[in-house]
């Protein structure tokens, strides 16, 4: 399973499915990546799929401070730069 470790030391769970510009899914409440399942394939066949927990919730870590917070942008492009290689 992919993390990506947040400045704080948070582990932060995420999936890449597919190639090109991507595009990032976030769910509500008391969901997971999980809830993607039945559209994962059809989305990730054109562009990059990123799918990600929030953290405190699921497979994703806690912070020390729960009212740090990072951007959703620095994280995706965290995962993105690393789904590259």
């Amino acid at each position: 399973m992919p993390f990506a470790r947040a400045d704080d030391g948070v582990r932060i769970y995420y999936e890449v499915h597919g190639r090109g510009t991507p595009i990032a899914l976030a769910y509500g409440i008391g969901g997971n990546t999980d809830m993607w399942d039945v559209n994962r394939d059809a989305l990730a066949a054109c562009p990059r799929l990123i799918l990600w927990e929030p953290r405190g919730h699921a497979r994703s870590g806690s912070p020390r401070d729960p009212a740090w917070n990072r951007t959703m942008l620095e994280f995706l492009a965290r995962c993105d730069r690393r789904s590259r290689g």
